[in-house]
């Protein structure tokens, strides 16, 4: 992981459906930018989830169709993960919090936690970062799998344990040894 960060719109005066529009514009423009600059091979994303209010799922849906339109424009994939798949993955519980996820992810990624900071997302929506880490964790062998099957770039393994360099403990247990 290189960077962390956040596509932030503010609400503007007036007609809601109007600003819907225009954050809806501001996020395919800041996805499109980010896709420009980093040029990845797919995208990785959560899939929807229930959600606890009407105006959360029409957000939800707006950020999804953005996602989904930028994705076809660039021509990428996107390859999703279920939230209990990710907790279940990274915690062995289906049921696992926002802090349960952090840990697990700050696990792997010690230094996340310094990147992760107030200037690039507001505190209480550290979450989201720490979200997205999670969901490729849990996709990262269904990625390195379908790459090595379409001809693309491998991910690197370990030469010891022969696991994803990411997934890989080799290195600090021997250090600790």
């Amino acid at each position: 992981m290189f960077a962390a960060g956040v596509i932030r719109t503010s609400k503007a005066d007036g007609y809601r459906g109007e600003d819907n529009h225009r954050c809806s514009v501001l996020l395919a423009q800041g996805l499109s930018d980010v896709i420009s600059q980093v040029s990845p091979d797919l995208i990785v994303a959560e899939s929807q989830a229930g959600s606890k209010s009407s105006k959360a799922a029409q957000l939800q849906g707006m950020g999804w169709g953005v996602l989904s339109a930028v994705a076809y424009l660039h021509d990428l994939e996107i390859i999703q993960a279920r939230p209990q798949q990710i907790k279940k993955f990274l915690t062995g519980q289906r049921t696992a919090s926002k802090d349960d996820i952090k840990a697990a992810v700050c696990a792997f990624f010690p230094a996340l936690e310094n990147l992760i900071t107030d200037e690039i997302s507001p505190k209480s929506k550290h979450e989201h970062a720490y979200d997205s880490v999670a969901v490729f964790l849990t996709l990262e062998d269904e990625i390195a799998m379908k790459f090595e099957k379409e001809g693309k770039k491998k991910l690197p393994k370990c030469p010891d344990c022969h696991k994803i360099l990411m997934k890989c403990r080799c290195e600090e247990r021997q250090l600790e040894k």
